[in-house]
């Protein structure tokens, strides 16, 4: 006689149960029932033990996600970081700032955390990332360093087993804090040249990953006519399945407006006229989005000097406060501004891809030359020729 335990495949027969071979059979019957039913309550105990251990497993991954959310909470707060570096003066903007600073300071410890309490789990990686970025990006509005975050983040580089995209967003918000305690302490600001150099030694170390034909774009952007031909070569020339094709062709857009006459007419902010293609006097364009961006003009007062009509051209979806602009433009000028942004008739009419930017016209209201900030000075003795 043989019963079988369909759940768990185990088979009793008269030999495995020990019973006897002789007698009445309903009595081997009920015996073999028994033990059968035995058998079967052994393995649903096991079977629950199992279910308890996925359970454990389940509990420990939802510890894991709800501490992670600690880390993302923090994260998701809007960073205001570069509206903050603009107004350092003002009381109320000072607030703002070490308030966001303690925001960084904070998601750094919480990423430190987790990454100790779980250093083999999910987003263990992303948290060791999150540490090293959210402490260059504090230092970068203004936190002190021992050279503990600078050596942690040169650690973090030479650690070949970190992902190479994170790799990548350490060593450029490392480069770009560099360059902006080179600004704090009035430094001269990096030429294009330098990030061009800088665009070009990530390529050396990460090879052609979308984060590094991203950056070459967002060069090309501002770049000069000289440098973004250069630029393009390279981009073209990378080993990518996405060329941005699309990006290259609008600056070789820009390119050839280079010594046409800007057919350009605007309104000012006072609620006057301006035409760029009028003669008598060279004009330094500048498209600023934040008061961050309009300060800065202020470091190339000397190179500009008087003999240059200077023009602000202000974009974003926001209308900017009059007697804001009028009180932070470091050089006295015509004030400007352009609901539509980039997509607005001044920055198609100049080619502008990103801002800040600057566009350099001539005394016949000719564009001669355009490019980043830094070169501000190279585009005042284009036109003052």
């Amino acid at each position: 006689m043989k019963y079988i335990n369909v759940r768990n495949k185990l088979t009793v027969t008269n030999d495995n149960l020990m019973m006897p071979t002789r007698g009445d059979s309903r009595l081997r019957i009920i015996r073999g029932i028994k033990w059968n039913l035995l058998l079967w309550t052994i393995s649903c105990g096991l079977t629950s033990g199992g279910n308890g251990q996925s359970s454990a497993a389940t509990a420990a991954a939802r510890n894991i996600e709800v501490e992670w959310q600690k880390v993302s909470k923090l994260l998701a707060a809007p960073s205001q970081e570069k509206k903050l570096l603009g107004n350092p003066s003002d009381e109320s903007a000072k607030s703002r700032l070490q308030q966001e600073i303690e925001r960084l300071k904070s998601a750094t410890v919480e990423a430190g955390i987790f990454r100790s309490k779980f250093p083999a789990g999910a987003h263990a990686a992303e948290a060791k990332k999150i540490e090293m970025l959210s402490s260059l990006r504090a230092m970068h509005l203004g936190m002190p360093d021992s050279g503990e975050i600078d050596s942690g983040a040169a650690a973090f580089l030479k650690n070949k087993k970190n992902e190479v995209n994170d790799r990548f967003e350490v060593a450029l918000a490392r480069a770009c804090e560099s360059q902006t305690l080179r600004s704090r302490r009035k430094e001269p600001i990096a030429s294009a040249d330098n990030w061009e150099g800088l665009a070009d030694s990530l390529y050396d170390e990460f090879g052609a990953i979308p984060a590094v034909q991203a950056h070459y774009i967002s060069l090309l952007r501002t770049e000069d006519g000289t440098s973004s031909e250069r630029i393009i070569k390279k981009i073209t020339g990378m080993q990518s399945a996405n060329e941005p094709k699309y990006e290259v062709r609008k600056a070789l857009e820009r390119n050839e407006r280079l010594g046409r006459t800007v057919e350009l007419t605007l309104t000012t902010l006072e609620g006057g006229k301006i035409s760029f293609s009028e003669k008598g006097k060279a004009v330094l364009v500048y498209f600023w989005n934040t008061i961050a961006d309009l300060e800065l003009l202020g470091r190339f007062k000397e190179s500009i000097g008087k003999s240059v009509r200077v023009v602000y051209i202000g974009v974003g979806e926001k209308r900017p406060d009059w007697d804001v602009v009028r009180k932070a433009a470091p050089i006295e000028g015509i004030h400007c501004y352009d609901a539509s942004s980039l997509a607005g008739a001044a920055a198609l009419s100049l080619g502008v891809m990103q801002v800040p930017h600057v566009a350099a016209l001539d005394a016949d209201g000719r564009l001669v030359g355009f490019g980043p900030l830094g070169n501000v000075p190279g585009l005042m003795k284009i036109v003052k020729r």
